[in-house]
């Protein structure tokens, strides 16, 4: 990871040169340094739970950090109150309070990967008070735009019967740790190192398939250029090069939205977090520092 590959939002995407600060960073990303930042708060993707961050929390040495279940992914969370449509705002309004419970209003900094990102983003718009930035991971889409739906999110979208379908998908990924860890494997373009992944498929087992499928069908309506504009706080979109679930061309084309947003593109695919952690970690780090240095 160099200098290259930062990109700035303001006014255009462009190349900086090495070693470049990133947009109004200085010094460099990588070279931060600062003595309190905000605390992270860690939100999954679609079909995943916050261990996929496991990893990252490690390397951090985060201790008992606030994760967020995206709605129908936790356990019993939510239940007939998701069906037949997603509140969202009831959502939203809970993941909320669970922030001020836990972190007062000292603003936090969401880290968000895929669908997790966009609620964070819907989160920072509805209640900027409690959001000092924004780290996002392979998930800035539109609707249905640029974005590669496997088998499973199509079903899940098809009308009438879309959610008897996707019970079966889910089932039949669920089934045994190969199978789920061969859709892992799918979704970043690689076999991956992934410890977390049985704590993980264990843990899909208590989801509601309809709650999730609700989840899956916000994405495609909502406008998240929108809510990119109305986003006040400091944003880091993390981009692989290669994600075959969101073209980065989609996800620069959104960035340029967002009035305090700056892009890291990072050679890997959708699944970053697990691909390079390395990189993850240590852009988090700088994220988090810069975030506390602008509070």
């Amino acid at each position: 990871m160099d200098g290259s590959q930062f990109l700035s939002a303001e006014p255009h995407l462009r190349a900086l040169p090495d070693p470049a600060p990133m947009g109004r960073l200085s010094p460099p990303l990588q070279q931060l340094v600062a003595t309190e930042h905000p605390e992270p708060v860690f939100l999954p993707g679609l079909f995943e739970t916050p261990h996929v961050w496991a990893d990252i929390i490690h390397r951090l040495d985060l201790a008992d950090p606030l994760c967020l279940d995206l709605p129908g992914h936790g356990a019993a969370d939510w239940g007939e109150r998701l069906r037949p449509k997603l509140r969202i705002d009831a959502w939203l309004d809970a993941a909320a309070r669970s922030i001020e419970q836990r972190h007062g209003e000292t603003g936090v900094v969401l880290v968000g990967h895929s669908t997790g990102g966009l609620l964070a983003l819907a989160l920072a718009a509805r209640r900027p008070e409690l959001i000092s930035g924004l780290f996002l991971v392979g998930a800035l889409t539109s609707g249905d735009r640029g974005r590669r739906f496997d088998p499973c999110a199509r079903a899940m979208m098809l009308p009438g019967i879309g959610r008897p379908l996707a019970r079966l998908f889910w089932s039949a990924w669920l089934r045994t740790p190969a199978r789920f860890r061969r859709g892992l494997d799918a979704a970043a373009g690689m076999a991956l190192d992934a410890p977390w992944a049985e704590d993980m498929r264990r843990a899909l087992l208590g989801c509601d398939p309809d709650a999730v499928s609700a989840c899956a069908e916000w994405v495609l309506t909502a406008d998240i250029g929108h809510l990119l504009e109305r986003v006040d706080a400091p944003v880091l979109s993390l981009i692989g090069t290669r994600d075959i679930v969101v073209p980065p061309h989609h996800q620069l084309e959104l960035i340029r939205k967002a009035p305090k947003a700056q892009a890291m593109l990072i050679d890997g695919g959708h699944l970053l977090f697990a691909e390079s952690p390395g990189d993850v970690a240590t852009a988090l780090r700088g994220w988090l520092q810069h975030c506390g240095r602008i509070a």
